[in-house]
């Protein structure tokens, strides 16, 4: 366990490093940093995701939204042994302060490129409001015309493009974005497929989505929250009422919701 945590630390240095060349930072520029770390992937939903693939051995992997990388480069590692292939599906939108960050992904998993595909697209649906709002507010700053130009441009899957065993959905976490990217994914597993969705504690509309959208389904069941007590903010957030879990930051777990497909999903 110690060497998978010390794995954890030298890649999100490693990830720093090489976010901080990409895009010039200098080590003043905090505002930055502190993005490409929140954004990533938390210590211990990275050891729950790891232990779910060693565990599933999957030979096909959906990744839905990769920020900047870091959860994409922790699979593929993780994957080593069953030469997994990914497929990597992101808009490549700005996203908080970075332009472009597809281009980050493929330069820290560029050590993987055979075994990783990306596919610039949106799943099931596109939020402009959540893109326009960093077009508006990070620089360089776009008008609202010249950032819809740029987010129409961006395709819409909507239908299943190819057959996977293991998913970890990290895009939209609001309700309906959260049912509607599980049953698309769903549609694309066979049985025993396993769905991994991120943010499950953080945001308050994820789990439940999950509950009611696998309640509603014939095939879909939800095993729950791995994480849940490294969420050391979530009684708190319980007490106050909040429904929007994301003005309470934590540090260690944002939650992974896990759908299990079985038997096959049958799309009804």
């Amino acid at each position: 366990m110690f060497q998978i945590i010390e794995r954890y630390v030298d890649l999100q240095n490693e990830y720093l490093k090489s976010v901080q060349q990409l895009y010039l930072l200098q080590p003043t520029d905090l505002d930055p940093f502190g993005h490409a770390l929140h954004g990533a992937l938390k210590l211990i939903d990275a050891i729950y995701l790891r232990e779910r693939l060693l565990t599933a051995r999957p030979r096909r992997i959906l990744e839905v939204g990769s920020f900047l990388g870091f959860s994409t480069r922790w699979i593929l590692e993780a994957t080593r042994g069953t030469e997994s292939t990914l497929v990597s599906v992101d808009p490549g939108l700005r996203h908080r302060t970075f332009d472009k960050p597809r281009a980050h992904v493929r330069r820290f998993c560029a050590e993987f490129t055979s075994r990783l595909t990306l596919m610039d697209a949106c799943l099931s649906g596109k939020n402009e409001s959540m893109f326009m709002r960093d077009y508006l507010n990070y620089e360089p700053r776009l008008s609202p015309r010249d950032a819809l130009a740029i987010m129409d441009a961006v395709p819409v899957l909507t239908e299943p493009f190819g057959t996977f065993d293991f998913a970890f959905v990290d895009g939209d976490h609001n309700y309906d974005a959260t049912l509607a990217n599980v049953l698309l994914v769903a549609k694309m597993m066979p049985e025993g497929g396993t769905i991994v969705v991120h943010d499950a504690i953080s945001y308050a509309d994820v789990v439940p989505a999950l509950e009611n959208v696998c309640e509603a389904t014939a095939g879909l069941t939800f095993a729950g929250v791995d994480g849940r007590s490294f969420h050391t903010c979530a009684d708190r957030i319980a007490k106050l009422g909040a429904r929007d879990a994301t003005s309470i930051k934590a540090p260690l777990s944002d939650g992974l919701g896990i759908v299990v497909v079985s038997p096959r999903h049958d799309g009804k």
